[in-house]
């Protein structure tokens, strides 16, 4: 079975797939070897498993399928700063700056359906830290999302947040967490910085 190398690459007119080396034959999108996918260069990732790449542009997120190099889902975001697809490439989710139309449509953190682009659920989230990216995170098999609040983190259904909150873990001042590969009990930890005379903490926790 031959194997294709491709490249998601940035370039001075936008993005492009770049097709790679295959061990038996030339892997090509189409007719060209190469592939451009936006005239801007804002920022791109792929899913996991490498089957879709999100590329963000100035009025939408664009998910391409990776082997044909088609758009299988434009979602409009109109200021989308970040991207990141869920462990399993099943969803999507994206960040903007708050605004008070954002507020009042249901949030600037947003999950889509990543191959179709259908909006699942979305929260209100002012502050942004790439360190604390992504701000939803999923167990392995996607079935419970973790996100973070001031004292903690809410647990939701992975496959259906909008259902609302199914569970609490509770830390305070946590800056960022973590949820570790494997099926149930899911295992997370957080992490709270030192202030003042207070040193930082690490809380290991399972669930259910």
């Amino acid at each position: 079975m031959s194997i294709a190398h491709q490249l998601a690459v940035r370039e001075q007119k936008g993005c492009s797939l770049i097709a790679g080396p295959s061990h038996s034959e030339p892997y090509k999108l189409g007719d060209d070897a190469r592939k451009p996918l936006s005239d801007t260069k804002l920022d791109l990732v792929y899913s996991p498993d490498g089957s879709l790449l999100a590329v963000i542009g100035s009025d939408a997120v664009k998910v391409y399928d990776t082997k044909t190099g088609s758009v299988s889902a434009s979602i409009s975001v109109a200021n989308c700063a970040i991207a990141s697809f869920s462990p399993r490439s099943t969803f999507l989710l994206t960040w903007e700056r708050l605004t008070d139309e954002l507020q009042a449509s249901g949030g600037n953190l947003r999950v889509w359906e990543a191959a179709t682009g259908k909006f699942l659920s979305g929260f209100s989230q002012k502050n942004f830290s790439k360190d604390a990216w992504p701000y939803i995170k999923w167990s392995s098999d996607e079935m419970v999302a973790a996100m973070r609040i001031a004292d903690g983190l809410h647990l939701y259904s992975g496959n259906d947040l909008g259902k609302g909150v199914i569970g609490k873990v509770s830390h305070e001042k946590i800056t960022s967490f973590s949820m570790s590969p494997g099926a149930a009990p899911y295992k997370l930890a957080t992490f709270a910085p030192e202030k003042g005379d207070k040193p930082g903490s690490v809380k290991l926790f399972a669930y259910p």
